[in-house]
This record gives structure tokens, sequence and C-alpha cells, in this order.
């Protein structure tokens, strides 16, 4: 799967969930104590093949970098393809 590029969208304006919501985007709400929501998704797309990834965020995306870090936990700390963030126009 050289050729593909996977892309998860962690900022999703329908979801209004209050208080849990007001300071980071959705996929880095906690799930279980240790993972985050992001984490199923691009853990997914790693174990299908996928060796690019991106991250679309439109806001808050301190937490996303704060949590994905270079993606060493993902194996997508690589000099080609690998983790890439890619925040779009929005409020930080």
């Amino acid at each position: 799967m050289g050729n593909v590029i996977g892309v998860i969208a962690v900022s999703c304006p329908a979801a209004d969930m209050g208080g849990l919501t007001a300071a980071r985007p959705l996929g880095t709400l906690p799930f279980g104590g240790r993972y985050r929501l992001l984490d199923f998704p691009l853990s997914n797309m790693v174990n299908a093949g996928l060796r690019t990834v991106g991250i679309i965020t439109s806001f808050h995306y301190r937490s996303v970098l704060d949590h994905l870090r270079a993606g060493k936990e993902w194996l997508l700390d690589r000099k080609t393809g690998g983790l890439f963030i890619l925040p779009g126009h929005g409020k930080e």
C-alpha cells in the first residue's frame, strides 16, 4: 500500500459534548483511561499497512500534537511517509 494516504479528521463540529470538548477536539477525548478516540482509527490504518497518515484538525490542536508527538508509538516516525498533522483554519 505504498500509494495510499490515510486521513483522519479529529474535529467534528456537529458533535457538541459540552464541557468535554470545550478545550480539545472530539478525537482526543480519553477512552478507557489509557487511550484516546483518535488511537483507534490510527491503529487500524497502521495495521492495514498504511505508512502515511494525515490528521486534520481545525481547533485546539495542541492536545493532538501533545498526544501524537512524532508518531513513534504507531511506527510512523519515518523519513518517507509517516504522520502529518494538518491544522485547518479555525480558532486555537
